[in-house]
């Protein structure tokens, strides 16, 4: 079969990826393998954008005329050719690109090679586009798409790597040891409830230890990419000179070397609280009090591998602030509270010493879990709010919004309906959205969710999407704090910003100064 034939029929049925690694592989001239590169880029792009695509018109033209309703299999059938579609028009501007990146001679080169091709490899990359897109109409959109994030920086990082291996057997030894690392973190959390939980930790650590080498390993092998662009293209240096064996490992051992100081750095701002203060001044009203010092934490997602070590250290800095108070602003457990290190978790809770209680909201992730949250408060001596109004010794109000996503949650205007207006309020909800017209009859508003990103550069996306990622800021009337988190979710690594308790210090005035 000629060779562009071989590329197009690739194209339409397994997709642009495949065909960019095969057209990638068979460049034989200098000048080719300068630019291969490029194609797979290109490959990797239209593979997103078809996928993409796909599932956004799926949703818009093919959902809503109730297909799916009336017959499945016609419901499939029409988005199916609703994919060939769209990837014939991807493959059109693949084979368009491909000529463009590397000149006429491309195919004709390729052609060259046609009794030279592999037809092992060949079948192989054929068989891996099915595979990619039986995935996508067998779990859905969220879960092709959240895999999609995770493993095509891996193929990324794959090609790197591999190309620093000289002989077969290392080149197949890696591949092998590479999978097994990189399936590590998908199994452990879609197939933890079939695991045993020593194998579930191991997994786990395994996973989340290796996404955040990934994510940074990936940055920083983009960014040299970009410059080994740049320099090619204005022909700083040539092509051949930083290809070199030599030079790869060099950059190599120094990305991953960089990557794993990142990490040690981001497992001890998980795992090592610091206290962040804060004094503020409130109207008094009819308060029986002049002071009221708050300790607020939110997002720990406790689970069966959270380290008894964090739990106790946290327990004995509240404790050793001396709270009157003590609130929680949502996820506070993540899994099951049916096993040893949940149960150790809960009674070490309960340890928590204040003057007035521990108060606590459920956040977006209790929506996720089967667990009975009530009785996990319960047995932590936590008083969980649930859209409540509660006076505090005749000083001030507190009120603990549902999360967000219960959609049938009572607005503020409901809730403020019930409090009295001689006394401060404070008010508990999980996620900062600060679209309220009432928010202003608050004095007080604590909130957790975002984690501040948690991992950098997703932080400079949270503050796109919040108008107050974390941390503290007055608007009119109201006080508003965020947390980043006493710890996180997924990954036990930060690295934008450190776990944390506030501590916040009121004074009730007489009037505004």
């Amino acid at each position: 079969m000629e060779f562009k034939k071989r590329i197009v029929l690739t194209s339409i049925i397994s997709g642009v990826l495949p065909s960019s690694y095969l057209l990638s592989r068979y460049s034989n001239s200098t000048k080719l393998k300068e630019n291969s590169q490029k194609i797979v880029v290109a490959g990797f792009v239209l593979a997103i954008l078809t996928y993409l695509s796909t599932t956004v018109l799926a949703e818009l033209l093919i959902v809503p005329t109730g297909i799916f309703q009336l017959n499945r299999l016609f419901g499939y059938f029409a988005v199916l050719l609703l994919f060939i579609a769209i990837q014939s028009i991807s493959t059109l501007i693949f084979v368009y690109s491909s000529e463009k990146i590397y000149g006429k001679e491309a195919f004709l080169s390729a052609n060259a090679l046609t009794n030279r091709i592999d037809l092992i490899y060949f079948y192989a990359l054929f068989l891996t586009g099915l595979l990619i897109t039986g995935f996508l109409f067998s779990v859905g959109s969220f879960i092709f798409f959240f895999t999609s994030i995770y493993f095509i920086p891996n193929v990324y990082l794959y090609n790197h790597v591999k190309q620093l291996l000289t002989t077969r057997s290392q080149k197949i030894g890696f591949t092998v040891s590479f999978l097994l690392i990189v399936l590590s973190f998908p199994v452990a959390l879609f197939q933890s409830e079939h695991l045993e939980l020593g194998m579930v930790k191991a997994l786990t650590y395994t996973g989340q230890y290796y996404s955040i080498l990934l994510l940074y390993l990936v940055l920083l092998y983009i960014a040299f990419d970009a410059i080994k662009f740049i320099l090619i293209k204005f022909k700083v240096i040539e092509f051949a000179r930083i290809q070199k064996q030599e030079h790869r490992r060099t950059f190599f051992l120094i990305f991953l070397g960089l990557a794993v100081l990142i990490v040690f750095k981001g497992i001890y701002n998980f795992n090592t609280p610091r206290v962040q203060k804060f004094e503020i001044e409130v109207p008094r009203k009819s308060a029986s009090i002049k002071q009221l010092k708050i300790a607020m934490a939110a997002d720990f997602h406790f689970s069966e591998i959270t380290s008894r070590k964090f739990v106790k250290r946290f327990v004995n800095e509240v404790n050793s602030l001396k709270p009157d108070i003590v609130l929680l602003a949502g996820d506070i457990f993540e899994s099951g509270n049916s096993n040893a290190n949940m149960d150790f978790i809960k009674n070490e809770l309960s340890s928590i010493q204040s003057k007035y209680g521990v108060y606590a909201v459920e956040g977006n992730h209790g929506y996720y879990s089967s667990t009975n949250s009530q009785d996990f408060f319960n047995e932590s001596n936590i008083t969980l709010l649930r859209d409540s109004v509660l006076v505090v010794d005749n000083s001030f109000q507190l009120i603990g919004r549902m999360d967000r996503h219960n959609r049938s949650r009572d607005s503020i205007s409901e809730l403020v309906m019930n409090v009295k207006n001689d006394l401060p309020i404070i008010m508990i909800d999980h996620q900062p959205y600060y679209d309220d017209t009432d928010l202003n009859r608050i004095d007080l508003c604590l909130s957790g969710h975002t984690h501040n990103g948690q991992l950098f550069p997703f932080n400079l996306i949270v503050k796109m999407i919040f108008e107050l990622p974390w941390g503290y800021k007055k608007e009119k009337n109201t006080h508003f704090f965020v947390t980043c988190g006493a710890q996180g979710w997924g990954p036990q690594v930060k690295t934008a910003g450190r776990s944390e308790i506030m501590e916040i210090d009121i004074r009730f005035t007489e009037a505004f100064q």
